[in-house]
């Protein structure tokens, strides 16, 4: 007697490898889902990358530039840097409303003429005019009338001179050996007696 033969073994290898195909296939499924979700997140995360909801074209949106403070800040900053600064006038030393102090200067009175004491009586009428006297003399210059000599640079005191002294009618510049800071006024013929009378007829009216 020979006992009871044994069941067949592939059917139970059929049904293991059909076990195991399943649970592979569930592995795989559930493995492919898990990438599809963590994708977004990882691209999301991922430096550089660029999200693609923003768009890639187009010009950016320029802001109005009379609107923006740091135009108009801008603006104002080279208005100032444009603008020409006010000039300050210079004090003149005369205040507003004030008449200027006459221009005046030290004059040397010399006498050509053979009349005595002229050049005297001619001083001390321009000194009780405002015009200091420095030298009373006698002179022979050649000068051919009374005239009133006037250093380079005195221009302007000369024209004072003849304005307070209209008698005197004849100006000249000055030369070499006549004093080159001041006036000088030279008594000649043949007017030199008239002028001198005139001039304290003038100052006589005046005091």
């Amino acid at each position: 007697m020979t006992g009871d033969p044994r069941p067949p073994v592939w059917p139970t290898v059929l049904v293991v490898l059909g076990t195991l195909s399943v649970v592979a296939l569930v592995l795989v499924t559930a493995g492919l889902q898990s990438s599809v979700r963590s994708g977004p997140d990882t691209a999301a995360t991922t430096p550089g990358s660029t999200p693609s909801a923003v768009p890639t074209t187009g010009p950016e949106p320029t802001a109005d530039p009379t609107g923006s403070p740091s135009a108009t800040a801008g603006g104002a900053a080279t208005a100032d840097a444009d603008a020409t600064p006010e000039e300050t006038p210079e004090p003149t030393g005369v205040p507003d409303g004030a008449t200027p102090a006459p221009v005046t200067s030290s004059v040397d009175v010399l006498n050509q003429t053979l009349t005595e004491g002229l050049a005297g009586r001619a001083a001390v009428v321009v000194d009780q005019r405002g015009w200091p006297v420095e030298r009373v003399d006698n002179a022979t210059l050649g000068t051919p009338a009374t005239t009133v000599y006037v250093p380079t640079g005195l221009e302007a005191v000369g024209d004072a001179f003849a304005a307070a002294f209209p008698e005197v009618t004849r100006t000249r510049p000055a030369f070499e050996g006549l004093a080159p800071d001041r006036l000088t006024l030279v008594l000649a013929e043949p007017d030199a007696r008239t002028v001198v009378a005139a001039m304290e007829s003038a100052g006589a009216a005046i005091s």
